[in-house]
């Protein structure tokens, strides 16, 4: 380097510089990559050698630091929809390298005004159009903004024909359709995430089938009416689907023969499975509270996807125990009775639900190896439904129990209440006598070994006395 070029005065600092500067460009610039971008690009002051090696990065993740509150007001939102507008057209404008190996936009802007709007549609476009030109194989857009008369951002549709592609993550408002052609072509893709979109049903259609390769797929969707999804993917291993909306008869037909994970959340659908998963591992079921009310016409679509994830060794409620109430009503208990591979079973118990130990089917209780009571409140209900567990389970290896705390009723009651619910849960005897439980609260954490107390160890966190407070608190 030459003395005039350095910009340190610290003979350190210049020794430093000189050591990096003798590595070649392509090694710097996989130094620089590591980096975020703006600290990346500001090395260009170190000397002349440095300025350009930015503009060669292969990875270019940009996201907007605008974040609005209720005191921001027009003129500020504006200045900073510019300045982010101006700041990435500037970054790809200086971008040399002909291979954009990963692009990751985040735009955030949730009082977009609608003089704005075109501005984001041409700016999205220009984008796109030059990175898919780069051969990226990593490609993720987030646009979130809010507009009055919500209009979607029309998906420049070259996405669909950049066969570089093996992930792509898209989320917000955008309007999803087709090449001219209607041909897509992403032979290499293994991962895809379409969160918000609007799209032809056609599309997704096209688009699965297209798709090879494909082993990862997350679905996040809207249905205001009731819509049919055909999932067809030959090397699908894991699938999420969170389904919003008012459609309560939306079908998702799923072709997915080596499938291990499946994950669904928020409204009911009807899942049929063309044939039912052998390789199927993991279930996830998450949904609203309303679907389990009396009479709700949601509930009629659980039996089928309950049957379609029976080959699985473990499943995971969130605040869904109800369901097990449910099949009984409908006379589908005995479909619990297919489950022969299932011994992982985790339960979330925050909400009211009385006696929640005995739902659970007497035939999984006489399987399950381990079982996670998640956000337990430490009262009588939780006291009998552990107690039910436990002389039931016959091949039980492992009972976790973390307990709900709430941060305004902490301190000396909190400890209390989880010191008492430990001095009933480690004397309870055990169908299981190898059985190890272990607690999780706020302040204690313990464990034991064996049939009742034979091996076991506690240990209380104080957290400092900050946890602890002021006011005066009755024992219970």
């Amino acid at each position: 380097m030459e003395e005039s070029d350095c910009r340190s005065n610290n003979n350190g600092s210049e020794e430093m510089i000189d050591r990096l500067s003798s590595l070649p460009d392509s090694l710097l610039i996989s130094i620089l990559s590591l980096l975020p971008l703006n600290s990346a690009a500001a090395t260009s002051a170190l000397s002349r050698r440095w300025i350009p090696l930015w503009t060669h990065l292969p990875r270019l993740i940009i996201e907007d630091g605008y974040h609005p509150t209720f005191s921001s007001d027009t003129n500020t939102s504006r200045q900073n929809f510019d300045k982010f507008i101006t700041t990435v057209d500037h970054i790809l404008r200086q971008a040399t390298s002909p291979k954009i190996e990963t692009f990751n936009l985040r735009f955030y802007h949730p009082d977009l005004e609608i003089d704005q709007y075109p501005i984001c549609l041409a700016s999205l476009n220009s984008w796109v159009l030059l990175i898919c030109a780069r051969y990226p194989a990593n490609l993720e857009v987030s646009f979130d903004f809010y507009l009055n008369g919500l209009q979607f951002i029309p998906l420049p549709p070259c996405i669909f024909e950049t066969q570089s592609l093996v992930k792509i993550e898209l989320r917000g408002y955008f309007n999803c359709k087709l090449p001219e052609s209607g041909i897509v072509s992403l032979p290499n893709l293994k991962e895809l995430s379409l969160n918000g979109l609007d799209f032809d049903f056609q599309v997704l259609r096209t688009l699965f089938k297209s798709c090879p390769l494909l082993e990862i797929l997350f679905l996040g969707v809207e249905f205001m009416e009731d819509e049919i999804v055909e999932i067809s993917a030959p090397n699908l291993r894991k699938l999420a689907v969170y389904m919003r909306g008012s459609s309560y008869r939306s079908i998702f037909l799923i072709d997915a023969p080596l499938l291990e994970e499946i994950d669904v959340q928020d409204c009911v659908a009807f899942y049929y499975f063309v044939k039912i998963p052998s390789n199927l591992q993991k279930a996830r079921i998450h949904f609203w509270d309303s679907i389990f009310g009396e009479g709700s016409v949601h509930q009629t679509h659980i039996p089928e996807l309950i049957r379609g994830i029976s080959n699985v060794n473990s499943i995971q409620l969130g605040n869904n125990i109800h369901i097990f109430d449910t099949l009984n009503r409908m006379d589908a208990a005995n479909l619990w009775s297919l489950f022969h591979n299932l011994t992982y079973l985790c339960l979330s118990v925050s909400k009211e639900c009385v006696n929640w130990g005995a739902r659970i089917p007497l035939y999984l209780l006489s399987k399950l190896k381990r079982i996670d009571v998640l956000a337990i409140k430490g009262d009588d209900n939780d006291v009998c439904s552990v107690y039910y567990i436990l002389s039931l389970a016959d091949v039980l290896e492992q009972l976790n129990i973390s307990c709900f705390a709430n941060s305004g009723k902490g301190g000396k009651r909190q400890l209390w209440k989880e010191y008492k619910f430990c001095g009933k849960l480690f004397t309870f005897s055990r169908r299981s006598i190898t059985s190890k439980i272990e607690f999780n609260g706020a302040y204690i954490h313990a464990f034991s070994h064996g049939p009742r107390n034979a091996s076991s160890a506690s240990q209380i966190d104080w957290l400092g006395p900050s946890m602890w407070p002021d006011i005066e608190e009755e024992d219970e």
